[in-house]
Parts: C-alpha cells; sequence; structure tokens
C-alpha cells in the first residue's frame, strides 16, 4: 500500500533519476490522452513511477485513518504524524461541513488549529464590541449609565 499524503524522499536521488520529469509525462497522459488512465487524484502517478521502489514507514510515522471513521484509536505515546486520510478532515467537521466530530479531532487536531482559533477570537471579539454598541446605545435610551 502506498499512500503519498505522507512521503519522505532522498532528494538528490530524485533528482539523479528525474522523478519529476516521470510524474510530469503520466499526468500529461493522463491530462491530454485520448482516454483517462487512472481516476484516484495523485495516487496512480507515483505506483506507476515507484513502482516496486517503495520502503514502508513504522505506522507511528503515518498514524492514518483518522478521517475514516471515529473508531480509530491513536496510541499518543506513540505517534508522530497524524493522518487524516479519507473523507473526514476535522477541519470541515468541526465547521459542521460533514460528519459529527470525533473525539479524535478534539483530542489531536483543534489544540493545533490555528487558523480556527484566530477565526475563533476574531469572532469573540466582534461579539464584545457588539455588546458594548448595544450598551453604548441602551445608556443614550435612558439617559446615561453609571459604570459598574
Amino acid at each position: 500500500y502506498f499512500n503519498p499524503g505522507v512521503m519522505l524522499f532522498d532528494t538528490a536521488k530524485w533528482r539523479k533519476h528525474n522523478i519529476t520529469d516521470k510524474l510530469l509525462y503520466w499526468m500529461n497522459v493522463q491530462k491530454y490522452g485520448n482516454e483517462r488512465i487512472y481516476r484516484l487524484g495523485s495516487l496512480p502517478p507515483f505506483l506507476l513511477v515507484f513502482s516496486g521502489n517503495l520502503k514502508s514507514v513504522e505506522r507511528e510515522w503515518n498514524q492514518h485513518d483518522l478521517g475514516c471513521g471515529c473508531q480509530v484509536r491513536v496510541d499518543p505515546n506513540k505517534a508522530k504524524l497524524l493522518h487524516w486520510s479519507c473523507d473526514g478532515k476535522p477541519w470541515r467537521r468541526l465547521e459542521g461541513k460533514g460528519a459529527k466530530p470525533c473525539s479524535n479531532d478534539k483530542l489531536y487536531w483543534l489544540p493545533y488549529d490555528l487558523v480556527g482559533q484566530a477565526r475563533d477570537a476574531a469572532l469573540e471579539e466582534a461579539r464584545k464590541a457588539a455588546a458594548r454598541e448595544r450598551d453604548a446605545e441602551l445608556c443614550k435610551t435612558v439617559g446615561g449609565c453609571i459604570p459598574i
């Protein structure tokens, strides 16, 4: 099994064996040929180019399938790289754009979701600003307010 979501390369060998050109060849055959030769995104060109020349990494370096369902268990003391393969991406689930969030999403994604944290902080600041404006408007309506 080959998963292009997590790959390690010897870049000197990559250049020596013209891997970029080989990948582009198969991508161009797909794009400009008379028929599609594959239907699975980025996986087939890599399989065609690296066939028989792959080495697997220990599972701890690709703790995958986290997006395949909520039943996937993670050993946080061993996992070095968490991979939300499949369709269940936590950034989608946590925003309500898919299945309900899983405990793995909340435990292992949410603490590092800098985009979501920035969005949440901006929303909280906007709520506070709206509340201040509403309070100021109310104070005008009743003829003044006493600061608390």
